[in-house]
């Protein structure tokens, strides 16, 4: 179980510099310099396009710091500006965002403070209200660092991360707004890739510890 983030956090630092060295520090967006983030959110948070074609901007950490942050922001292109929007109904980092096909925004998991302990509690973002409403039932597993997947069937699939119960796979059901055990993981995963393939089968890749695929249908 990870205990720490300074493995992720030198990875971050490395990857920006990566791209800094070939990327201009100013991007122009309709005719306008974009404007910097409110959050100053420097780790695990979450973006996720709008169907309005804005980005919600949710939870994180701050530079030096391993307690989440419960605000989150709304990113327009039009105007290029950064506005702060409603606040979550619990601090999350290494959380997941999955926009929903009604346009919600499903928000699930994370860790909620500095011990770096995945919660079940998952919320749901409308953006018509602009609010936050936590889910009727917690999740089947705590967990951060997971994946989630929107399938065909409009559920989504929430597989691995840092918990106790990272083995077992679910999926959250939005027309009740249930959660549900649906199998158990072959390997411990953290940081892995989840792709919806054209057939409607999950192809999960790689993870800490763990180099082995493995398919979900």
């Amino acid at each position: 179980m990870v205990t720490d983030l300074s493995f992720f956090l030198k990875c971050s630092v490395r990857d920006f510099e990566r791209v800094s060295a070939r990327a201009p520090a100013i991007i122009p967006v309709a005719n306008k310099n974009v404007r910097i983030a409110k959050g100053g959110r420097s780790f695990e948070s979450e973006s996720t396009l709008l169907l309005d074609g804005r980005v919600l901007i949710a939870g994180g950490t701050t530079s030096g710091s391993s307690s989440p942050l419960a605000t989150t922001e709304l990113y327009d292109p039009i105007t290029g500006s950064f506005t702060a929007a409603a606040t979550m109904t619990a601090p999350r980092a290494g959380h997941t965002a999955t926009l929903l096909p009604d346009g919600k925004v499903l928000v699930t998991g994370g860790f909620t403070d500095s011990t770096l302990v995945g919660t079940d509690t998952a919320e749901i973002y409308d953006p018509a209200e602009a609010s936050f409403l936590a889910t009727n039932m917690p999740m089947a597993a705590g967990r951060w660092a997971h994946t989630a997947t929107l399938l065909p069937d409009s559920t989504v699939l929430l597989f691995g991360g840092e918990s106790l119960d990272s083995f077992v796979a679910e999926t959250y059901n939005p027309a009740d707004g249930s959660f549900s055990a649906v199998g158990v993981d072959d390997s411990d995963r953290t940081g892995h890739t989840a792709t919806l393939m054209k057939d409607g089968r999950v192809l999960i890749i790689g993870g800490v510890d763990s180099a082995a695929g493995e398919l979900y249908q």
